[in-house]
């Protein structure tokens, strides 16, 4: 019988594929990952141009993403951006590192 952390008796799923899953199990996060692997650093007002994602929606998903270290923005969360071009980027080491953790633990290889 599963576990409350949908994993298998006695198996603790491991934090970095608990941010895996957060990170990719979004049909518009996977999107907006895609986008910036082509793109490289881009605003949010390019970000909306290129992808018609609406304002709301993307500064949720980028918040998200931000939260998951999977993208960085140039101007560090917490730090006053309002009024300020905040260029993002995704962080292709830590998102090859969440995919790869994925990978491992889905097939049992962790």
């Amino acid at each position: 019988m599963p576990h409350s952390d949908g994993g298998a008796p006695g198996r603790r799923i491991p934090d970095d594929v608990r941010d895996a899953i957060s990170a990719f199990s979004n049909v518009s996060r996977v999107d907006l990952i895609n986008y910036l692997s082509k793109s490289g650093e881009v605003t949010v007002g390019k970000i909306i141009r290129d992808t018609a994602i609406p304002r709301p929606t993307l500064g949720r998903l980028l918040r998200e993403l931000e939260e998951l270290r999977v993208i960085t923005g140039d101007i560090p969360i917490g730090d006053e951006r309002r009024g300020k071009a905040v260029y993002y980027s995704l962080d292709r080491e830590r998102t090859e590192a969440l995919y790869a953790a994925w990978h491992a633990f889905a097939l049992g290889r962790d």
